[in-house]
């Protein structure tokens, strides 16, 4: 069955059957790659005690939600996927957004996450209840009660709106890369595109011949590197095929060759040798020096997103792009004004401005063990153990949370090492018969410290740019500093000594379970 029909069958089944307020021991929240990942780690544990909620009719998380014009991985496809589900069939190089949505499916079913799958369920508030030791989860389709959450609304899942005045009076077509309205069509149209990201950088190649004229508003010109793409040839699938630890090796050396750039960012030096690539790909596309010193980014490669196209550079160049290297001042009714107060008129204007990857919507739902928001604790600078668990929120846990990411690997892998921690955590607190258990104040400081101390010389605070990496209080909310190598050691076991536990209360007691700490 598919998953789409699964989903029709499990809105039938809720419709009017199901109960106000459901049981489960573990709720996980979202069905992008993090809550299938997760939900398959508890399944090859044997855990089937676990509801997924998902606020729409299929999965997929950004892999659904991003439908527009050549959407698709930068990450190599051979990666792209979990170490146990390995897809020889991958089309490209880089597969394409529908290729990769299907993979998801593919593996929610083959390994019966579906059946666990409650769709078209919107999480609301969750609320810790310390002297219950559960969970309730507010959903449009009533409560939820939980022991423990697994948080995996993703860092590319809410959108980031620019603040620009007059957003709201533009007459003509506007709507986020992300949000793509297919309704809208940009034939011959006067296409105003905001951000130089990596939604960008393939939408716009796509939709520039189709245009009537494009322009760009490029606030900070990236570093582009050529894109080594190409389709994936029928022998080379049935290889993969008939000998799948081949196409784990190759995996595997792939997989090493970009931890090797993860060391090169830790050193601003290296990169600016490894920029060169870039700077010679732009020579090589274009040709006029004027444009060439416009496009040439001013900070050093890594400090953003690095980006890959062979087909950027030459839309730019193109007889009906402009490329207006200054922010938006304002919008009108029926255009823009730049930063020096030129107004172009256009009929359509899309918004390639990225996600709210350091403020994320979720941290607006959470209260923990004393009422506390998340959003309230953070204050704009998220901060976890191991990117998953805060010191507040007993039994809780973010799959790709804060400082987990690294600019240039495999979400899956993430994905991957850190379910692996959770339920092992998960695991360890139902063999010690224990209630609760929320990661020591202290322990989380001293590892929050040690990410900061490392990430000050590395290219992505040092390499001269603003990006999204950096929260709104100026600090770097969203990488980690080391390799995933090293995060595969450190998370490789669940010590419960860095966590406050409780036991479980026995039935003939009525007061709340002392908290105290129970050795591992």
């Amino acid at each position: 069955m598919s998953t789409i029909s699964t989903a029709k069958q499990a809105r039938s089944d809720q419709n009017g059957a199901a109960p106000a307020t459901q049981h489960t021991k573990i709720l996980i929240i979202g069905g992008g790659y993090s809550g299938i990942g997760a939900a398959i780690r508890l399944k090859k544990s044997g855990i089937e005690d676990f509801i997924l909620i998902e606020k729409a009719e299929k999965l997929g998380g950004t892999w659904r939600e991003n439908t527009y014009p050549d959407c698709g991985a930068d990450t190599p496809s051979i990666i792209y996927s979990f170490s146990y589900a390995r897809n020889p069939d991958w089309d490209r190089t880089f597969a394409k957004q529908p290729q990769i949505e299907q993979y998801l499916d593919d593996v929610a079913e083959r390994f019966g996450v579906v059946p666990h799958v409650q769709f078209d369920t919107l999480a609301g508030m969750g609320e810790w209840d310390d002297d219950a030791k559960h969970w309730t989860v507010e959903t449009n389709r009533g409560n939820i009660i939980a022991k423990y959450v697994i948080a995996c609304a993703g860092p590319m899942h809410d959108v980031a709106m620019p603040d620009i005045p007059g957003v709201d009076k533009f007459k003509g077509d506007a709507f986020h890369s992300a949000r793509w309205d297919h309704e809208v069509d940009l034939t011959g149209k006067r296409v105003a595109v905001i951000g130089t990201g990596a939604s960008a950088m393939q939408f716009v190649p796509k939709i520039q011949p189709q245009v009537g004229q494009l322009t760009i508003f490029q606030r900070t010109a990236p570093w582009v590197m050529p894109k080594m793409d190409r389709e994936a040839s029928i022998w080379k699938k049935r290889l993969y095929r008939l000998f799948p630890w081949i196409n784990q090796l190759v995996a595997n050396m792939i997989y090493l060759g970009s931890e090797g750039l993860q060391l090169a960012e830790a050193h601003p030096k290296a990169m600016e040798q490894i920029q060169k690539l870039g700077k010679r790909h732009m020579e090589k596309q274009v040709k006029d020096p004027e444009l060439r010193r416009q496009f040439t980014p001013k900070f050093t490669m890594g400090c953003k997103r690095i980006l890959f196209s062979n087909k950027w550079y030459p839309a730019l160049t193109a007889p009906n792009t402009e490329v207006v290297p200054l922010g938006v001042e304002a919008i009108t009714e029926t255009g823009m004004i730049d930063t020096e107060g030129v107004e172009r008129e256009v009929d359509v204007i899309i918004y390639g401005t990225g996600f709210r990857v350091t403020d994320p919507d979720i941290a607006y739902r959470v209260r923990g063990r004393d009422g506390t928001l998340l959003a309230d604790l953070w204050q704009g600078s998220p901060q976890a153990y191991f990117s998953t668990a805060v010191h507040g929120y007993p039994n809780a846990f973010i799959v790709l949370g804060p400082n987990v990411g690294n600019g240039h690997g495999s979400v899956s892998t993430l994905v991957e090492l850190l379910s692996d921690y959770i339920v092992r955590g998960i695991e360890a607190a139902e063999a010690h018969g224990l209630a609760s258990i929320e990661v020591k104040q202290h322990v989380q400081d001293v590892y929050n410290a040690e990410v900061q101390d490392a990430l000050r010389g590395t290219v992505f605070n040092a390499g001269g740019c603003g990006s999204y990496y950096i929260d709104a209080n100026g600090r770097n909310s969203a990488i980690y500093p080391w390799t995933t190598l090293r995060f595969r050691k450190d998370t490789k076991h669940f010590d419960l000594s860095d966590y406050e536990t409780t036991v479980v209360t026995p039935p003939e007691r009525t007061a709340p379970a002392e908290r105290k700490a129970v050795p591992a």
